[in-house]
C-alpha cells in the first residue's frame, strides 16, 4: 500500500511567481522514488497562517506532509 503525500514549498518569490518553483518538483521526484503517491501539491508564501492552513488542509485529508522551506533543495 503506497501512502499518500502533499509537497508544500514555502516561498514567498515562488508564491508571487516571481521565481520558478524547482524545489517541489524535486521533492515529489524524491518522495515518488520512495514509493509515496504525491497526491497535492503547493507553493504558499512564508506567512504563518497561510502555512497553517495548508498544514492542517493536509492533515485532515492524512496525508504524509513534506515541506521545502525557502526553496532550498
Amino acid at each position: 500500500m503506497a501512502y499518500t503525500a502533499a509537497a508544500i514549498t514555502i516561498s514567498d518569490k515562488g508564491y508571487r511567481g516571481e521565481r520558478e518553483d524547482t524545489s517541489g518538483p524535486n521533492l515529489v521526484k524524491i518522495l515518488t522514488e520512495k514509493g509515496f503517491d504525491v497526491t497535492y501539491t503547493a507553493i504558499v508564501p512564508d506567512e504563518a497562517e497561510m502555512i497553517q492552513s495548508e498544514l492542517l488542509k493536509c492533515a485532515d485529508e492524512k496525508k504524509i506532509i513534506a515541506e521545502v522551506p525557502w526553496a532550498s533543495i
